[in-house]
């Protein structure tokens, strides 16, 4: 499920995708990409990324963390 903005029929802007496994993005997209800012929480596997994306990777500033371990990385991230 998608909620947020669209342009030409793809997601442009600011919105919230809840993916059918419950993961979650929150933040800016691009022709359908993560795009910008952006908040991503995946429950199946246990992390959370808050921070830049670029074309659906994580890329520039931004911070990682394990739920699992509570293990965290916060920095410059390059195309994941």
């Amino acid at each position: 499920m998608y909620i947020g903005d669209y342009k030409t029929d793809k997601r442009n802007g600011k919105g919230r995708k809840i993916y059918s496994n419950n993961d979650v993005y929150e933040g800016q997209w691009k022709d359908d990409q993560k795009h910008g800012d952006g908040y991503f929480k995946s429950e199946t596997e246990g992390w959370e990324y808050a921070g830049k994306w670029e074309n659906n990777l994580r890329h520039g500033k931004g911070k990682f963390t394990n739920l699992k371990t509570n293990e965290w990385y916060e920095g410059e991230w390059i195309k994941n």
